[in-house]
Parts: C-alpha cells; structure tokens; sequence
C-alpha cells in the first residue's frame, strides 16, 4: 500500500465518521422520528452529496456532465453557461448518489439560506471568521449560504463616490479574506439593474447560481446600476435581499434546482421585542399574529425611536417574505447570536441557525410558558408563514360556550372539529355523550388552519370555584411532529388562560415529556391512570390540589371503546 491509498483511506474513515456524527446530531436535535427523516431526505450531507467531481474534466470536455452529475437539471443550467463562466467556474468533489444509505432517498434541489449582513463594516475579522464557522457547519448540513450585504455599510462613511467606493470593496474583500480557509467565496458585482421606481432588476442571474452550484458562498455586493443613468451606486435597506431571493427561487434556469430555505435578517436589534418576555418574541405565526405585533411595537413598547423604525422595517419585509414564498422560515438575530458557540463542535451547537437547518424549529419552544424559570430569553425571532388561528372564549365561567347554537350560527362545524379529535387520537369520539358533558361549559375553542388542530377548555367545578381545564388538545395526525404546530395552539390557549390551567394526560402518554416542559406542576393521581399538569400564575396550594384531583379524577371520557 503507497502512501496516497493510506491517505485516502484515512480520508474515507474521517468523512464517514463525521457523517455518523452528523447524522446523530440530527437524531438528538429533533423531536421525533418523522422530524429526522424529513431532515434526512431533504438536505444533502457532506462529500457524498457534492454536486460535481471533476472541475477541470468537466470543462474541457462538455460530453462529460451528464455522466458526474446526478442530476440533468443541473447538466442543462451548467451547460448553458459553461462556455462564459469556464475560467471561474469551480466544483467540488462529487460521490455518486447511489452510495447514499438504501433507506434514505435524497432530494437533489439545493437548499439556499439567505444572510442578510447590516453594518458589515462594524464586523471584526474574529466576527467574520466565527460566522464561516457556522456558514461551513451549515454546508456540511446541507444549505448553501448566500451573504447580502446591506448598503448601510456606508452609513456615516464621508468621501467621494471613489472613496466609497474603495470603502465597501475593502469590507468585502476583508470578508473573502478573513473566510480563506473554511470556506470558498466570491464576490457578486453588477448583476442588479435599479429602475425609475427604485426597484431592482437582475441582470445576469447566472452570477448568483454558479457559485452556489460550484460549492462557493456568493457574497453579494450592495452596489448597483442605475438603469437610466448607468451610473454605479449603493443600494440600501431590502431591495438587494427581495431581488436575490425573487432570483433565486423564480429564475427559470434554477427553477427546480435550488429552493430557498431561509433567510436569515442579521441585524444588532436582534429579534422583535416582547412585553412577555425580558427577551424576544421565539416564534411568529404571521397569519395569526402579524397585526398584534405592530401594534405592540407602535403603541405598546418603551424604545428608541429608531429602534422601533427598524423593528417596522424588519416586520415588514418578512410580511413581505411570507405572502411571497409560504415556504421560506425567516430568522431574525444579532451578529453576537449568529456567530454564537462557533468554536464548538457540530456536535454541542445551540447556534440558531444550525439549529434551525436541524429542526426547522426556534431553539426554544414558544409555548414554553415565560413565568418558568428554566425557559430562557433569547434575542433571536423565527418567523414562519404559518396558519391562521381562531379564538373563541366564554364570557365568564357562569356563561360557557354553546357549541351547537355556535354552528347554527356559521360559526363553527362539528363535524369538522369531530374528524380532527378522531384522527388526532386514532379513536372514535362519541360526539352525542361529549357534548350532553360539555356544551354550555366551554371556556374557550380554538382552530387553527382548516379544523388541522384546535383545543377545547371546559369550565370545570373543583368545590372551591371552576377552573379552566384543558379537555382536548388535538393535531390531526399528518401534522403531528411538524415544528412549531402544536405549539401555535398551546401558545394561543396559554394567552387565553394566563391565570390557571388544568390538565391531565395519562401516565404512559408519550407526549407526556412535552407536557412537563409546559407545566409549573405535575401530580399522579393515586389509584387511577392519570396525571395532572398545571400551568398559570396563581399559586398551587394544598386546597387547589385538593380540587384539580377532583376534577381530573371524575371526569368520564366520551371516546367509544
């Protein structure tokens, strides 16, 4: 054996183990099963997954794409190009897709995630160098990066157009250097036109998907053409990372290669800031939430006047994001954040965005109630397109709700709210004894989606007052796991019901260690299968334990048997 097969074969036992540790990661970063196979068969992982093999035979002999590619979408878009981008075209190695396990079948689309950088210029070297640390940990997972610098880089910048000019290429070279080592790059110049309206216009498209198709970071310079003028300028605020993402995910060349996955807002005012919290809000439900946060940014928060303008801004454009691609998860964080634990290894990683590739989930739940001590406050904001949520709530526990007369009234369908309780607890719910219990008694109902999920609170007598208890809490089945789901429901009830709510679940429930998680108190019930959980402001005193025992050990389920 000669030297070089004993450095391949080190080589082949170092990529396989930090796959086996990548994969593991993975595994204990999620919740279920269901969530690390959909990672698994979504984002490509490490060297046998790269796309290309052989740069310099692929460019001197075009015949051979389609034999080191696995995909002839891509063979086409590179084949359209090759001839005006041979001399800076560059690939990685590539290993043949079927090496991949038998029991996970990978997509071939290319995973994006968009890094929106503000004030680069107030970015150390250290800084820069920690963020290729987590953009290559983000590679070895399977996203490709795409940095846009935000033009504010010449904020408070004195000059002439030459010396800016000099200024912002300087900034972008520093970020080339300082990542020369962990990761490739290259600078994208001059693929944005800018019209009349101030709009943006790409140009030349292929600017931004050859890098990424040849294993490089685009980093994507604020810098413009005006169209009416020719004259080069900045561009700032959102037009450079609305048009790289309409680039990325419209362009007909890359339709059906890439898909942008993320895009992450870097900004040192961090996530949206809550009353709730000390911290930032965890996670947005646009379609549910997207008015009540501006009005507590407008009318309810104490901040700096230009703080809450760019917290606007912010709000805005991921509205925008959101109503655009439905799909994309948005990310708002600080610089300190996104470069966070960049030293570790994959392995230990709470960086929220390695997490959030991981488990397309924030790095904490948002139904965790804020009163616990152990739920963290965090500077960082996921924010997903989501789905819209219904509240229903009883005017006082004299006075519940009366479902059916709701029905009648539009208002509700019991037949959809009965497949929902069904299928989310594989039984079927004797709707007639269920609601001769309840009805007139509701305290609270809430839908998301179409009848997808929901909760049923019931008024319920503990011998010292009603409390409101949690009956049924219910995601239909193909969402349960789905990150973030349960937690819009469980988040919008714990809001309804701030005070005191009661539950009970039994003993060998599986989703019993959520459950914990979200409780300020549990208690098995002696002699019987369940366990109570209690969550609120109020106080568990002896009495009050006395009466959740009552509640929770009388009540008669309606599921036939």
């Amino acid at each position: 054996m000669d030297f070089e097969d004993e450095s391949n074969i080190v080589k082949h036992k170092r990529l396989s183990q930090e796959k086996k540790d990548l994969i593991l990661t993975i595994l204990n970063s999620t919740a279920t099963k269901r969530e690390a196979r959909s990672y698994l068969s979504k984002y490509r992982l490490l060297e046998d997954n790269n796309i290309y093999k052989n740069n310099e035979k692929l460019i001197n002999n075009r015949k051979e794409i389609v034999s080191f590619t696995p995909n002839q979408k891509y063979s086409d878009y590179i084949g359209k190009i090759l001839d005006e981008e041979e001399q800076n075209l560059t690939r990685n190695s590539y290993s043949n897709q079927n090496k991949v396990s038998d029991e996970i079948q990978l997509t071939q689309t290319i995973r994006a995630c968009i890094l929106r950088i503000r004030r680069l210029d107030q970015w150390d070297e250290n800084r820069i160098r920690d963020l290729g640390v987590v953009l290559k940990k983000a590679m070895n997972l399977g996203a490709s990066p795409v940095i846009v610098v935000d033009g504010d880089i010449v904020e408070g910048t004195k000059g002439n157009e030459s010396e800016i000019e000099n200024f912002v290429n300087n900034n972008l070279e520093r970020v080339v250097n300082s990542l020369d080592g962990l990761i490739p790059s290259r600078i994208v110049r001059g693929c944005f036109d800018e019209l009349d309206n101030g709009e943006l216009e790409t140009v030349i498209p292929v600017m931004i998907g050859v890098p990424i198709f040849s294993g490089r970071v685009p980093i994507i310079s604020p810098f413009v053409i005006e169209r009416s003028t020719l004259r080069k300028k900045i561009h700032t605020g959102f037009g450079l990372t609305k048009e790289t993402l309409k680039c990325l995910n419209n362009d007909p060349g890359m339709k059906g290669i890439l898909s942008v996955e993320k895009v992450v807002f870097v900004d040192s005012v961090g996530g949206f800031p809550s009353l709730e919290r000390s911290g930032s809000h965890v996670l947005i439900n646009m379609k549910q939430e997207y008015n009540d946060i501006k009005d507590e940014l407008i009318e309810k928060l104490d901040l700096p006047e230009k703080e809450r303008e760019r917290h606007l801004e912010n709000l805005d454009e991921l509205m925008y994001i959101m109503n655009e691609y439905p799909d994309v998860t948005g990310i708002l964080t600080t610089p300190e954040m996104a470069t966070k634990e960049a030293e570790r290894q994959v392995e230990n990683v709470t960086n929220p965005i390695i997490y959030n590739i991981l488990t397309d989930r924030p790095t904490i739940s948002s139904s965790l109630p804020v009163s616990l001590r152990r739920t963290p406050q965090l500077n960082t904001t996921v924010v997903k397109n989501g789905m819209p949520v219904v509240v229903h709530l009883s005017k006082s526990p004299d006075e519940g709700l009366d479902l059916i007369e709701m029905e009648k009234k539009g208002l509700i369908n019991l037949t959809h709210l009965k497949y929902l309780i069904d299928d989310s607890f594989g039984r079927n719910l004797n709707m007639e004894h269920y609601l001769k219990r309840i009805n007139g008694n509701v305290a609270g109902l809430i839908i998301s989606g179409n009848y997808e999920g929901g909760a049923i609170i019931t008024w319920e007598d503990s011998g010292n007052g009603k409390i409101a208890y949690l009956d049924k809490f219910a995601v239909v089945k193909p969402l349960q796991g789905i990150p973030g789901y349960a937690d819009v429901v469980f988040k919008a009830m714990l809001t309804s019901f701030k005070d005191e709510l009661l539950w009970r679940s039994r003993k060998n429930n599986p989703v019993n260690k959520w459950y914990f998680e979200r409780s300020k108190a549990n208690y098995t019930i002696p002699g019987t299968q369940w366990r109570m959980f209690i969550t609120g402001t109020q106080d568990v005193t002896m009495e009050k334990l006395e009466g959740y025992k009552k509640i929770c050990g009388s009540i008669v389920p309606s599921f036939d048997i």
